[in-house]
C-alpha cells in the first residue's frame, strides 16, 4: 500500500532453505495481479563474478517476453536511447528483437560505455526499471539475493534512485548461506534506518 501511494519500498525475506520465503511472495504477486499492478522477477546466480547483474537481465527479459505475448497491457516503454548499453551489459538482450534494432540504429552515432563503470551500470540498470514502469505501480521480485555480488552495490542504487515511484522490490535470501561479512548483510545494515525498508 505504501508502495502505492508512489514511494519505493525494499523489503527483504530471509529464513532457511524450504521455509516458505518463495510462497510468501507468491501470495504477494497474487495480491499484486489482481490489482493489476505489473510483476517481474528475477533470480541471482552471480558466482565468483560471472552472471553479473543476472536478476536484473532476467527482469529486463521478462519484461519483453511478457510485451511479445501480449500478456501486458498499456503502453510499451521506449528503449531506443539504452539499448546499445544493454547489449553491451547483457549480450543476450541482443534476442530480442526490438532491443536488437534499437541497438544497431544507434550503434553509428553513440559508443557503448565500458562494463567497468559501475555508476553508469547502476543508473541503466535504474533507468530502465523506471522505463518498465513508467510511472505506473511495479512489484520486483528478486529471489536468492544470497547469491549476488556484484549486483547488491546495484540493486542498493536501484532502491534510493527509484525513490519517488510506485515501486515494491521484494527480495529472498537464505540465512544459512551468509554471515556478517557477506555483501547482503553490509547492505541491509545500510538500509536500517530507512523507513522504506524492512
Amino acid at each position: 500500500n505504501s508502495a502505492l501511494d508512489g514511494e519505493c519500498h525494499f523489503v527483504v525475506i530471509g529464513g532457511e532453505a524450504g521455509i516458505g520465503k518463495s510462497r510468501l511472495l507468491a501470495e504477494l504477486e497474487n495480491l499484486a495481479k489482481a490489482r493489476r499492478i505489473r510483476v517481474l522477477h528475477g533470480r541471482f546466480i552471480e558466482q565468483d563474478r560471472t552472471f553479473s547483474y543476472q536478476g536484473f537481465c532476467e527482469v529486463i527479459q521478462e519484461y519483453f517476453r511478457s510485451r511479445e505475448t501480449g500478456s501486458s497491457s498499456g503502453e510499451h516503454a521506449d528503449f531506443s536511447d539504452l539499448a546499445s548499453d544493454l547489449v553491451a551489459l547483457f549480450p543476450v538482450l541482443s534476442e530480442i528483437g526490438e532491443i536488437r534494432a534499437a541497438a544497431a540504429a544507434d550503434a553509428a552515432t553513440h559508443e557503448a560505455r565500458k562494463a567497468d563503470d559501475r555508476t553508469y551500470i547502476y543508473e541503466l540498470l535504474a533507468r530502465s526499471i523506471g522505463r518498465i514502469a513508467g510511472g505506473k505501480p511495479l512489484l520486483l521480485i528478486l529471489e536468492n539475493l544470497h547469491g549476488a555480488e556484484m549486483s547488491l552495490e546495484a540493486l542498493q542504487y536501484v532502491v534510493r534512485r527509484l525513490g519517488p515511484t510506485p515501486t515494491l522490490i521484494a527480495g529472498t535470501y537464505r540465512q544459512t548461506e551468509v554471515d556478517r561479512r557477506h555483501p547482503l548483510v553490509r547492505m541491509m545494515d545500510g538500509f536500517s534506518d530507512d523507513p522504506r525498508f524492512a
